[in-house]
């Protein structure tokens, strides 16, 4: 019945991980170093966890294709088929000389070196065709000289169907033993460009080969039925093969990743085969379902067991899906941080882009475009309300404070200025950035670059006060399914009448004047780099000073990101509110604590929880000690009792425990 559960523990970066009730197609994500490769190669060595009959295969993640020129005394000499060697964990013995890897008989099969197992993959389909001579002249003698037709199947009738099915692009042509020094397996490309002419598999692309051998062992058990050396089928509710496969997706192109996963899911689904892979792939993690995908993240973040699924419900799942765009983004056990702006993409310097060369911290973030701050807030409250567990910090927004004082949930961070490109406002970086062309362009200090954004600013005072007046006039958005037209007409009088409720008795020159007031203000406090559009402002820059020299808009903001990204205005602006994400503490901590019995150990942490909240809430957070006090509350929940939901509530809040 394959593996259904196992529990392993303390070996290298795996601390813990166990499972229960496993399906047939398992798929194991999550970040580098959390411990996916020694997982696997522990159930490889621990033969406790397969039951009875099962047979066990190992497919490491540095997985080695070596050209051959194989002769027939080569391939006779070896007795094993390619599965067969994928049971073993070390490189089989050769008794003569084999693509050079006589060399390595008896090297340890690991995922942490290289694994050879794929040069035996040709003499594998080699032996095929022995197999076939073999049937075929037994059954000549057994039928009396002759051979009845039907009555000898083709054994690489399988092989076949496998390259029509993951290669659509490619056919099986046959072996080639013309030289039997130089045995061939062919192929042929099928499409109209096609020349006809037949090559060898050596001659494949990587991902080719790499395809084809992980179903090898299975097309092998295939030939080995239709020959008659093996029994049809195997005991009633036996699964005959467990394979455990580091990264499949290695060397395949994203469709071609789906044509595998495809496949492997109809060998699970007919009980031929269990799969428990690891997985790094944007496009499979994409296409699993609840019940294949698992989450192991980095000891440091799991209470106890690293290892869970990912989410129990495909609604949910979608419903993420739907709101991260993609699943890698739950599976890297980083902060999940929704940004306004679009996607980056092409040469153009996105917000995205801006604040991974502004602030590099934030380059091992999942950042998550989301059009403007409405948007942010919803797709981050959605998230944090959405049930799944991510280790880690898990998801937060990162928004302009271009609205004024409007409130926002904790978790919800607004930078110091109007927008990110206010950030790029650094005189010093200007002056680096134009420092090769300053005869063209008159500047000649950092302080004649502050003087020309000022004079910048002030040229854009009108321009502000339109801006601002435009973003508080009253607004209305009609999206009216027009299927039904009657519906329709009730929806759009409903729309109108509410945005007439807005507008009637708007006083347009009150709020003129109030924004008039509001702009001086911050001509009076020297903050136009600050306050004023950012965007616009330095565009104006750019064209008044820079557009002569010939250096486009985008290559210009991506330059000036560089040099800004040292200086002392962005530590000053930028990194306090990274800092409030990468050092966020939850505020619930303290109050579950105090469902605990009282004592002098449950009042210590509680203290120390409300003074690191406190620090956070003034934008103070030190971060040293925190991993400390997240290893003390969570083995204080282990050793006092108290209900289990409110254990596991505080467990999973305490590794959102940020730290430095």
């Amino acid at each position: 019945m394959a593996i259904r559960s196992f529990d392993v523990q303390n070996l290298r970066g795996l601390r813990r991980a166990a499972a229960d009730n496993l399906p047939n197609l398992v798929a194991i994500a999550g970040p580098n170093g959390s411990g996916k490769s020694s997982l696997l190669e522990q159930l490889k060595s621990q033969a406790q966890f397969l039951e009875a009959g099962t047979e066990l295969l190992y497919v490491g993640p540095h997985r080695t294709w070596r050209s051959s020129q194989l002769n027939e005394v080569a391939v006779l000499s070896l007795n094993m088929t390619y599965g067969n060697i994928l049971t073993q964990d070390t490189m089989p013995s050769i008794q003569y000389p084999f693509a050079n890897l006589h060399q390595f008989a008896g090297l340890p099969r690991k995922g942490t070196g290289g694994d050879d197992a794929q040069a035996f993959v040709k003499s594998s389909i080699l032996r095929i065709r022995n197999k076939q001579q073999s049937l075929l002249g037994r059954q000549f003698k057994e039928q009396g000289g002759k051979i009845a037709p039907d009555t000898v199947p083709d054994l690489f009738c399988p092989f076949a169907e496998l390259v029509s099915t993951l290669l659509p692009h490619l056919e099986w042509v046959g072996i080639n033993d013309a030289n039997l020094n130089d045995m061939r397996c062919e192929f042929r490309s099928t499409g109209i460009a096609s020349d006809g002419r037949a090559f060898d598999i050596d001659e494949m692309s990587s991902g080719e080969k790499a395809a084809i051998s992980l179903f090898l062992p299975f097309i092998e058990r295939q030939v080995a039925q239709l020959s008659g050396e093996s029994p049809q089928l195997p005991p009633t509710g036996t699964v005959p093969l467990t394979v455990l496969l580091d990264e499949p997706e290695l060397h395949l192109h994203p469709l071609l990743q789906i044509n595998v996963l495809e496949y492997m899911r109809t060998l699970a689904r007919e009980g031929r085969a269990q799969f428990i892979f690891t997985v790094h792939s944007p496009s499979l993690l994409d296409a699993l379902t609840k019940d294949e995908l698992f989450l192991l993240s980095p000891a440091d973040l799991a209470a106890d067991n690293q290892l869970s699924r990912l989410v129990d419900s495909t609604e949910r799942l979608e419903v993420v899906r739907s709101i991260t765009g993609s699943t890698h983004m739950l599976t890297r056990c980083k902060p999940i941080v929704f940004i306004e702006g679009e996607p980056d993409h092409g040469a153009k310097a996105t917000d995205e882009r801006l604040i991974r060369l502004l602030l590099p911290e934030t380059s091992h973030w999942a950042l998550v475009p989301s059009k403007g701050k409405s948007q942010v807030i919803k797709s981050a409250s959605e998230m944090r309300h959405s049930e799944i567990h991510l280790p880690g910090l898990p998801v937060f927004g990162l928004v302009d404070d271009d609205q004024g004082n409007v409130p926002l949930p904790d978790f919800v961070v607004a930078w110091p200025v109007t927008m990110v490109e206010n950030l790029l406002l650094d005189e010093e970086a200007l002056y680096e950035v134009l420092r090769p062309y300053v005869e063209m362009v008159g500047l000649r200090s950092s302080s004649d670059v502050r003087s020309s954004l000022l004079n910048v600013a002030t040229r854009q005072i009108e321009e502000e006060k339109r801006l601002r007046l435009k973003e508080i006039l009253p607004r209305e958005t009609l999206a009216v399914d027009t299927s039904d037209l009657s519906a329709a007409q009730g929806h759009i009088q409903e729309a109108t009448a509410r945005f007439l409720a807005k507008i009637t008795n708007l006083d347009l020159r009150g709020l003129a004047e109030t924004i008039d007031v509001e702009v001086q203000g911050i001509v009076d406090r020297g903050e136009q780099l600050e306050r004023f559009h950012g965007k616009k402002l330095l565009r104006a820059w750019y064209d008044t000073n820079f557009s002569k020299i010939g250096i486009g808009w985008n290559p210009f903001l991506i330059e000036l990101s560089r040099y800004a990204a040292a200086g002392s205005r962005i530590k000053r602006l930028g990194t306090p509110a990274i800092d409030r994400i990468r050092l966020y503490f939850p505020a619930t901590l303290a109050t579950l604590l105090g469902n605990f019995p009282a004592g002098e150990a449950r009042d210590m942490l509680i203290s120390e929880c409300l003074q690191e909240r406190e620090n956070w809430e003034n934008g103070s957070p030190a971060g040293a000690g925190r991993d400390a006090l997240r290893q003390r509350i969570i083995q204080y929940t282990r050793e006092h009792p108290i209900e289990e939901v409110t254990r596991n509530k505080l467990l999973q809040i305490a590794t959102g425990i940020g730290t430095p």
